[in-house]
Order: structure tokens, then C-alpha cells, then sequence
């Protein structure tokens, strides 16, 4: 059997994520930034000492679709590693990638002019007609390339037009599963194929919810779909985590996850990258964990037995809060906050990179008792009410959501 080869699979770099952060006054840049970027560079020194073969980036570079240039001049540095290696790199725009008007340069067409020959760039279109064919140091690597296609171009795709629920998301998977099928036919069969695309695959656990299934109004792809459409490996991005959702263990469908920590949701992540080892027939794949900045939170429970502060002090004592993000809830009553002795809890946190927030929170046996009140016939609002009372995570994005439960709810309703 012929040697496999070895890729390695990055997505969602988010570089220009600069919450929980500050300007680096030795640098000029911001902290979140250097973050990222020294992520990434894990992922490349690793790519380069193994040797990989070739490097796919399954898209979203940037936090935004218009990036600063210094946000640029990092990520070029970074990626121009990789042709200085002579690592041949595929990459495809993700949701954050894509320019709002039409016409106008992705904020990933840069690289078609960094050392031509060596970056392989697909925007907004799947690779229908020219699917690129990697030459690498082991022999052809066929690299299908599905960019994010937002919801909004296939609805307005006059054959869509009049289709609602069952029957649009039928025509969506159908539309996909054509695409990713007509992709594969192209290349000759003795040729290792890989399916680069930045999608939703149904049954993806997101980072940042907890462990739970995504719920989104992208279309969303069956991995059964994925794993059939004729490709031994299929390098994601758009999700947050690391997983593996094939049902073939043959054909590998997975996330690699972003590379670093975006918010708390995803403090207990571990952040990290891909390699993959490909033969035609057959890939295997292995998570590779790298180090980041820790976010930390910190909750601290009602207590009798020792006054606020001191349960906060002792709680910050125990964790290692030196050059992480930290965030600390407490719970309290209005007597015992108003007594909280806010400098020494800041003191405690001096050594922190960045303080959060400290931040009170209801009670928890207040929160159950006041849950035990909802009846089966509530609102959908006021029930989502009562649940972000419950939960300060949401609470930025509380007037959003209880917009959102309003047009389900009188949605609902009307079909009743």
C-alpha cells in the first residue's frame, strides 16, 4: 500500500477577536491578536517539523469580512511559513470571509498573490469544473472545495422560490448532495480526494453551548451524505469543537474546531488542529491539542458560615488565574453585596490578563423555585424570560432572543 499522505486541517482562525483583551503597549498590537496568531503558529511549527505534505484551511480567517492590515500581516506571516516550507496550502472562504457587496475582494484573495503556485484559493463557489489537483512531495492530492454558501443565495435561486419548510430543505440537501457528488466524479479514481467545505453538518455539537446539538438557520447536511459522497476524507469548518460525525470510519467527517477560545462558552474547550493521513480508500485522522490563553470562571455560592468577600477571595485562591481571562459571579443578598470589599477582590486579580467582570448573580434555590412557577401553557417569551434570568451568559444577547421567541411564538400560535 502506498505511503499515506499527510495534510494538515485548520478553520477558524478568527483572527481580530479582541474581547477580553488589551493593547499590547511593547508591541502595538492587541494581546487576543497575538493570542491567535501565536495558536496558529503552533499548528504550522507542528505542520512543518513533521513534515505534512499539504495544509487545508476550511475558511473564516478573520473575525470580520474587512480586516485590518495588521490583522493581514500576521495571518500572511503566518501562512507564508507554510510556502517557505514548500507546503502546498488549500484554502476556501468561510461565512466571516465573504464581502457584503458584490464584487468587492475576500478578505482570503490576498493570498492568490503570495508566492503564486503554492496557495490554492476558492471563494463563494464550489470547484464545479476545475477541482484542484495538489501536486505534493508523495504524489496528486484532489482537493474539492465547497465555500460557505449562505442560505440567502440558495433561497433567492429562482427554483427555490415558493418552497417552504420539508420541501426547501429537501431541494437544499439535494442541491448539496449533487455538488459534492459531481465534484468527486471529476477526478480519476486512483487519485486520494479530499472534500474541503465550510458548512453545518445535523448533529454537530457547537463550542460554546455546552455540549449541546447546534441549532442554526444554516442548512444543515446529514453526515451519512458527507461520508457517501465519494471522498476519503472531508476536512470541515464553521464549528467551533472537534469532532468526528462520520458513520463510516473509513471516511473521516470532521471539525477540526477553531484554533483558539472565542468566548467562556468554550473555556473547557481544549483548542488544537488536525492531521490527517489520506490513502485512496481509506484516511485516518488525529486531534492534535495545542496550548492557549485559560479562561476561567468562577462561581461562588451563598454561604452562612463566612462573610462575601472572604468566600471570594478563597474561591480566587484556587484557581490559577495568573495571565488567564477571568470572569467571577457570585451570588449574594443586596446586604451582602453592598458589604463586598471590592478592592481586595481586585487585588486578588491583579495578576489576571484580563478581569472579565465581577459580576452577581441570582441565587440558584431562588432560580428552582421561581423555574417550579412556569405552567405548560407560558409563552414562549416569558418563558425564555425566566430562563435568562437564570443564566448571565445570555443576558448581552437577551433582547435578541426574546425578539426571536416573539416571531416563533406568534408563528406558532397562528397555525393553531
Amino acid at each position: 500500500m502506498s505511503e499515506p499522505i499527510v495534510c494538515l486541517h485548520i478553520a477558524d482562525l478568527h483572527f481580530g477577536m479582541e474581547n477580553y483583551g488589551h493593547v499590547n503597549p511593547q508591541t502595538g498590537m492587541h494581546t487576543r491578536l497575538e493570542d491567535f496568531s501565536n495558536s496558529l503558529n503552533q499548528a504550522i511549527d507542528y505542520a512543518i517539523d513533521s513534515p505534512v505534505d499539504a495544509a487545508i484551511f476550511a475558511g473564516d480567517a478573520y473575525k470580520r469580512n474587512s480586516p485590518s492590515p495588521t490583522e493581514q500581516r500576521e495571518l500572511v506571516k503566518a501562512f507564508q511559513r507554510l510556502a517557505d516550507a514548500e507546503i502546498p496550502t488549500v484554502m476556501i472562504s468561510g461565512n466571516h470571509d465573504i464581502p457584503v457587496m458584490h464584487g468587492r475582494a475576500s478578505s482570503i484573495d490576498i493570498f492568490r498573490s503570495v508566492r503564486p503556485g503554492w496557495f490554492h484559493v476558492f471563494v463563494n463557489r464550489p470547484t464545479l469544473s476545475d477541482a484542484p489537483l495538489i501536486q505534493t512531495k508523495k504524489g496528486p492530492l484532489a482537493v474539492c472545495c465547497l465555500p460557505y454558501i449562505s442560505p440567502s443565495f440558495l433561497l433567492n435561486n429562482p427554483e427555490n422560490r415558493g418552497l417552504k419548510g420539508d420541501a426547501l430543505r429537501d431541494r437544499y440537501e439535494t442541491f448539496y448532495q449533487d455538488v459534492m457528488r459531481s465534484m468527486a466524479r471529476q477526478i480519476d479514481d486512483d487519485v486520494p480526494r479530499v472534500l474541503a467545505a465550510h458548512l453545518t453538518v445535523h448533529g454537530s455539537i457547537t463550542g460554546g453551548y455546552r455540549g449541546a446539538p447546534l441549532l442554526t438557520d444554516d442548512v444543515q447536511i446529514l453526515p451519512s451524505n458527507l461520508a457517501a459522497a465519494g471522498y476519503d476524507y472531508v476536512a470541515l469548518g464553521h464549528i467551533h469543537q472537534y469532532q468526528n460525525l462520520s458513520p463510516r470510519e473509513e471516511v473521516p467527517v470532521v471539525y477540526c474546531g477553531s484554533i483558539d477560545r472565542i468566548d467562556f462558552g468554550e473555556a473547557e474547550e481544549q483548542k488544537g488542529f488536525v492531521i490527517a493521513r489520506i490513502r485512496r480508500g481509506r484516511a485516518e485522522h488525529e486531534f492534535i491539542p495545542i496550548q492557549t490563553r485559560d479562561f476561567i470562571d468562577i462561581h461562588v455560592e451563598r454561604s452562612e458560615r463566612l462573610n462575601l468577600t472572604e468566600r471570594i477571595l478563597i474561591a480566587i485562591e484556587r484557581e490559577a488565574v495568573k495571565g488567564a481571562v477571568v470572569r467571577l459571579r457570585y451570588e449574594a443578598t443586596d446586604e451582602e453585596a453592598a458589604g463586598l470589599d471590592m478592592k481586595r477582590v481586585q487585588e486578588a486579580l491583579q495578576t489576571a490578563h484580563h478581569k472579565a467582570g465581577v459580576i452577581r448573580v441570582p441565587n440558584r434555590a431562588a432560580n428552582e423555585r421561581r423555574s417550579q412557577t412556569l405552567k405548560d401553557d407560558v409563552s414562549l417569551r416569558d418563558a425564555l424570560t425566566a430562563y435568562l434570568s437564570q443564566h448571565a451568559d445570555f443576558q448581552k444577547d437577551a433582547e435578541a432572543l426574546q425578539q426571536k421567541a416573539t416571531e416563533i411564538d406568534q408563528a406558532v400560535r397562528g397555525r393553531l
